[in-house]
């Protein structure tokens, strides 16, 4: 069976080697070439690159078949089989130091020659992989960001990688042979004493030995650098250790992290605390400010009923006696007389009325809000007949238009309503066609309200007043009021988290707007069919 390896022949009795050539071509080797001394034998060898040589242990010159094989197989990694006559203890010796694959003893049978260039080619390929494994190991290894260091079972250096060189100072060269524990010198950051069982533990308990706490390595020259590092059993094909390996990296920047982060903490801890005395201290001045305006608005309270009663006497007597005077003298009073006491009587009735308003808003403040579903369309609308109920002799157009339902106090939100609305219609009366508006929409997680009207307006750039006890844009002689309607209903919707705005036109009309929190309403699933 023909095959593809190459095999140089060294031999220096001319019939043995052309036998030997003509043997090897008939088992279907392929020889090179035929040299006779040691010094041709390595030229040849190096210039051809075989796949094997077969060398004659003695051969003439200054040097023999063994000094050869070393010089071919020491730099050039080119396998040798010997070929000798002298098969005696000295010679296989000398021959050993050059790692021979096979031997073939003089006069040599055909199946021997087959089996033994058989079995050294074998030995080349399996060689050859192996080298292959290993440089790609070494390449690994030496590439990685990691320290490693390899022992055999009694704890001996057999390999580092350049890593585990620089961190620990050792050269490999310097390291094989050595005790783990003279290379790689742990010991604990805290109490500085030394760390040694690590290898033996991981040996004879053949697990996987991590490091907690803080650890400093110890460099050949005597610096301390923390290190992260693990320990595991290197197993052989039966599952036994025969080694370990030691991976470690610098631990340095992660320490310096963890006690930035520890400071960090530190830093924000004491902030909290800080914070939290800070909010403490407020949080009782705020109790004890609220407790004063309690106190303060219970004061005011007590003063508004008191001038409300006190107010309210003297008006009662003022508006009783001038309709005493007009029921008893109407007749004899003259013009002038009868106007006069007409004024007193619509005075005295508008500052009771007043005091009510400024009374009902004191009493607003106090109240909590009885909350339910509130259909403003019918409520709105109802403030509309109550009204139109008042006023029958009113011109005004009103449309309400389909409103937004709202979570809210249907009382409270009934007089928004009736003062916005009575509002509209009072300003706009004076129209030739008066007419009101009230419609509302989602806007986002609000609801949207507005009353608009074609009255009188306003300048926008006094909006502000409006919602202001007692302020008022036009003389009482234009339109009547006490001004405290809008501010009430503006407190209202305060209550209900809401806000209100006004826009105006002079001459053009005006538009109230307030905006209430709502969800727009989920449109129904339809079923699965």
């Amino acid at each position: 069976m023909k095959t593809t390896a190459r095999i140089l022949i060294v031999e220096d009795e001319s019939l043995v080697a052309d036998d030997l050539q003509q043997r090897l071509e008939e088992l279907g080797f392929r020889p090179i070439g035929i040299v006779d001394t040691a010094e041709n034998a390595i030229k040849r060898a190096v210039e051809l690159r075989p796949d094997l040589v077969l060398m004659d242990v003695h051969l003439k010159g200054r040097m023999d078949g063994i000094e050869a094989a070393v010089a071919l197989r020491q730099p050039h990694d080119i396998p040798v089989v010997f070929l000798t006559s002298h098969a005696d203890l000295d010679t296989l010796e000398r021959a050993g130091v050059s790692e021979p694959f096979g031997y073939l003893t003089k006069p040599f049978q055909e199946r021997d020659l087959l089996a033994t260039v058989k079995m050294a080619l074998a030995r080349r390929e399996a060689e050859s992989r192996l080298r292959k494994l290993e440089r790609w190991l070494s390449t690994t290894l030496n590439s990685i960001g990691d320290a490693v260091i390899a022992t055999d079972v009694s704890g001996r250096v057999t390999y580092m990688n350049p890593v585990a060189e620089t961190m620990t100072g050792w050269k490999l060269d310097e390291s094989v042979g050595r005790s783990w524990a003279d290379v790689f010198r742990l010991s604990d950051a805290g109490s500085g004493q030394p760390i040694r069982n690590l290898v033996n533990r991981s040996l004879t308990e053949g697990i996987v030995v991590e490091l907690g706490g803080e650890t400093n390595l110890m460099t050949r020259n005597g610096n301390l650098t923390p290190v992260d590092d693990s320990v595991a059993p290197i197993r052989d094909e039966g599952n036994a250790p025969c080694g370990c390996v030691i991976v470690f990296r610098d631990a340095s920047e992660r320490r310096k992290m963890e006690q930035s982060v520890r400071q960090h903490d530190r830093q924000l801890e004491e902030r909290v605390q800080q914070r939290t005395a800070e909010l403490e201290a407020a949080n009782l001045a705020l109790r004890s400010t609220n407790e004063e305006l309690r106190q303060k608005s219970q004061e005011i309270e007590v003063i508004c009923y008191a001038i409300s009663h006190d107010l309210r006497a003297p008006l009662r007597a003022i508006n009783g006696y001038a309709c005493l005077l007009e029921q008893e003298h109407s007749q004899t009073l003259d013009e002038g007389a009868a106007h006069l006491l007409n004024f007193i009587i619509g005075n005295s009735r508008k500052m009771g009325e007043m005091i009510d308003g400024f009374l009902g808003l004191i009493r607003l403040g106090k109240t909590s809000l009885v909350r339910g579903r509130v259909d403003m369309t019918a409520l709105a609308r109802e403030v509309v007949e109550t009204l139109k109920a008042a006023d029958p002799a009113s011109r005004a157009q009103i449309s309400v238009q389909v409103l937004p339902v709202v979570e809210g106090d249907p009382v409270l939100l009934r007089q928004v309503w009736h003062n916005l609305i009575e509002n509209a219609l009072k300003f706009s009366s004076r129209s030739e066609t008066p007419w009101v508006w009230v419609e509302g929409h989602w806007e986002g997680g609000e609801v949207v309200y507005e009353v608009r009207d074609n009255g009188v307006g306003f300048d926008s750039a006094s909006s502000g007043r409006l919602f202001q006890i007692f302020q008022r844009l036009h003389s009482e002689q234009e339109f009547g009021g006490h001004g405290i309607g809008l501010a009430h209903a503006h407190r209202i919707v305060g209550l209900h988290g809401g806000r209100m705005s006004a826009e105006g036109n002079v001459g053009r009309g005006s538009i109230f707007r307030f905006i209430l929190p709502g969800e727009v309403p989920q449109a129904p699933k339809l079923a699965e069919s």
